[in-house]
């Protein structure tokens, strides 16, 4: 992958329809989790099928993006 970013979440509901939190006894019960990933359309979708047996219960939300790299001047390769 070319990026990603996981967020973990504090509180949260699925198909049960119960409110999980981030407050014990919840914090030992699976927590909402999001994933951003950034790369090539080929290789997300090959992510995708990892993450569809990993965790069958899971949905994805896909959408096309347009990328633009700013340099900050620290991330300069030696020349």
């Amino acid at each position: 992958m070319a990026g990603v970013t996981i967020w973990r979440a504090i509180e949260g509901y699925g198909r049960s329809r119960q409110i999980r939190t981030s407050r014990f006894p919840d914090a030992l019960l699976g927590l909402p989790v999001v994933l951003e990933l950034l790369d090539e359309p080929g290789k997300v979708e090959e992510f995708l099928a990892v993450v569809s047996e990993l965790a069958p219960g899971a949905f994805a939300i896909s959408e096309p993006v347009r990328m633009a790299r700013r340099s900050t001047g620290t991330d300069r390769r030696p020349e």
